[in-house]
This record gives structure tokens, C-alpha cells and sequence, in this order.
């Protein structure tokens, strides 16, 4: 059997390197770097409008079902993934396995009806926390993230003159911002504008702007909270609008639902993973969405939580969280030990 902690190992300065995100000048977008490094491996990658995918075939045919293995197609995700690929590239794994690096957010599976005959029926991710100690492993049975929800909050100007829509969006962040701190005293939860733009005057005159735009994400474990939130941003824009004379359209979006890790595939991952690395129970769902729960449906699987040590640790803290992460990757590409 391949050491396939030791592989990762060995490329621990190669995966900082495409952490960093080095490259020529102009720098390729991030699958065009991810499909030529992957071509540089022997392997045959297939970009899509939601990342990158590339099937590595295993040892022998027929050994066990496939798996998916999926990250970011930018940063330390990628480069994780990318020196699992690099170790399978040199020692094919004992399954199938398709690489999927697929763009957060993005709604179409194109991993799914393009990968041909292999099917995967297991699928994991690894997710890199910077709060949390360097290559440790934080895994979950169950609800491992939170539900992901988007908001779209368009100010405009009413009939009655003298309305401003900045003077609106101004104070929608600052009352969301006190709304959401009083429902997480109940149950975590989070609501934050990730984006504005305010719309061009009226006129030379300098009348209030015509226009305000602002974008958000909502995050939550349960669906009373889901509830709660979408009631408060709607709430929230229509008052902040009535204050100063202005409409206020909302609109919602359906973001990623929560990842549930499959008891048995936790438990078989932790014996896999031995005493290779710590192993730490996470104590409650993380307040992040992850898309990996679209790759999860109809499929066993689960994500893993690796630390990285956070801004303040130490410098080279990175490169063992990158070992961890892909050696991780390397255990489910080869399939996990019975629960």
C-alpha cells in the first residue's frame, strides 16, 4: 500500500508554491493554471463555466466504487487537491476518482452527466479554517455547515422628491448589523452585505442618487432562523426606505443547503486517518455554507475541517495544513477501511 501521507508530505514546498498563486505574466485565470498544471501531471482536465474536473482511472478497474474529491479552483484549496493529484498521477489510487475544482456559489453540477461511465457514488471536500490550529482534522457526523441564502436590496427613488437612497442603505447595514446580534443570542446565525453601489444623481443639481444596490449573504442552522432572517431583511429594507421616501425592492436567493456528513463515512475516515494527525470533534455545524452538499446528493460522503493556524501562527504553518488536507484526499481516493 502507497504511503500516501508521506507522498503528500513530499510535495508540501511544490503545493505552497501554487498557494501562493505564482505564475506568468499576465497570470492565467485560475482553471486555465489548474487544467495546464494538471496536463503537466499526464492527466486530462475539462474546464466548464463552474471550475475544472479531471478523471484519474484507478489501478485496476472494478476495484470498488468511485469517488468525487472536490475544492476551490483558487488558493490553498486548490493547491491542496492539486498535490493529491500530483501523488495520484504517480501512484494511480485504488478507485476511480474525478477531481472536481468547482466555483463557490456556482449552481449547475457540471460534474454530474459529463464524467461518462465513472459515476461517483462517494464524494468529500476538505474546508481550510484559519481560526483553528494547523493540521488538525475537525470532523462532523451530521450537520456539518449551515444553510446559504442571498439578498438583493434595491433602493429607488419614490414619487415624493427629496428621498436618498444612500442615506437608506446606510441604515439598513447598521440596523441589520443590531437585528442579527439579537437573534443569535437564540441560535447562531449571520446576515451581511457583501456589496454596494449607489446609482448616479438625479441631475447635475445634485439631487439624492437615483439609486441604491445592496447585496448580502444570510447564513443559518435551522429553518425557524432561515425564517427569521428573510423576515428581518425584508422588514428592514421597507422601513429604512418608508424613513427617508424612498421603494425598496428585496429579493432572495437560494444559496447552498447545509452539508450533512454520513455518520458511517465520518467514522471510517477517523480510522483511515489514525494517528497521522489530531482528530478533534467539531461541536456544532460551522456558520459557513458549502456547495459540497449539491455534490452530496444521492451520494455518501462528508467534509473535513483542516486548521491552518490563522494570521498570528507561526510562519510555515500553511504547508503542514496543505500536507493534511491532501493526504485526507488521498485516504478517500483510495478508498475508506470498513465502519
Amino acid at each position: 500500500m502507497v504511503d500516501r501521507w508521506s507522498q503528500a508530505a513530499a510535495r508540501q514546498g511544490w503545493m505552497e508554491q501554487h498557494a501562493e498563486g505564482s505564475g506568468p505574466d499576465p497570470a492565467p485565470t485560475p482553471a486555465e493554471a489548474l487544467a495546464d498544471a494538471l496536463v503537466g501531471l499526464g492527466l486530462e482536465p475539462r474546464t466548464c463555466p463552474t471550475g475544472v474536473v479531471a478523471p484519474v482511472a484507478a489501478a485496476s478497474p472494478g476495484a470498488g466504487p468511485a469517488v468525487l474529491l472536490r475544492a476551490d479552483p483558487a488558493g490553498a484549496h486548490a493547491a491542496a487537491l492539486l498535490g493529491a493529484a500530483a501523488a495520484l498521477a504517480e501512484a494511480p489510487p485504488v478507485r476511480d476518482v474525478l477531481l472536481v475544482w468547482r466555483t463557490p456559489g456556482a449552481t449547475r453540477p457540471d460534474d454530474r452527466g459529463t464524467t461518462g461511465p465513472l459515476g461517483p457514488e462517494e464524494a468529500f471536500a476538505v474546508r481550510l479554517d484559519p481560526d483553528r490550529p494547523a493540521g488538525e482534522v475537525h470532523l462532523r457526523a451530521g450537520a456539518t455547515t449551515a444553510h446559504g441564502e442571498g439578498f438583493r436590496v434595491a433602493y429607488r427613488a419614490g414619487r415624493a422628491p427629496g428621498g436618498d437612497a444612500l442615506l437608506a442603505a446606510g441604515e439598513l447595514v447598521t440596523r441589520l448589523r443590531y437585528s442579527v446580534a439579537q437573534l443569535a443570542r437564540d441560535e447562531p446565525c449571520a446576515a451581511t452585505v457583501t456589496a454596494a453601489r449607489v446609482g448616479e444623481p438625479a441631475d447635475a443639481g445634485g439631487l439624492p442618487p437615483v439609486e441604491g444596490l445592496l447585496h448580502g449573504v444570510m447564513r443559518a442552522h435551522s429553518e425557524p432562523q432561515r425564517e427569521a432572517l428573510r423576515t428581518e431583511v425584508d422588514r428592514l429594507a421597507r422601513c429604512t426606505a418608508l424613513a427617508v421616501g424612498v421603494d425598496a425592492e428585496v429579493t432572495l436567493t437560494d444559496g447552498p443547503a447545509a452539508v450533512v456528513s454520513d455518520p458511517a463515512y465520518v467514522t471510517r475516515l477517523r480510522s483511515a486517518i489514525g494517528d497521522a494527525a489530531r482528530v478533534v470533534e467539531l461541536d456544532g455545524p460551522l456558520l459557513v455554507a458549502d456547495d459540497l452538499a449539491r455534490l452530496l446528493d444521492g451520494r455518501r460522503g462528508a467534509l473535513a475541517v483542516v486548521g491552518t493556524g490563522g494570521p498570528a501562527a507561526p510562519a510555515g504553518t500553511l504547508g503542514p495544513a496543505l500536507v493534511t488536507a491532501a493526504a485526507l484526499h488521498l485516504l478517500a481516493a483510495d478508498g475508506l477501511p470498513p465502519a
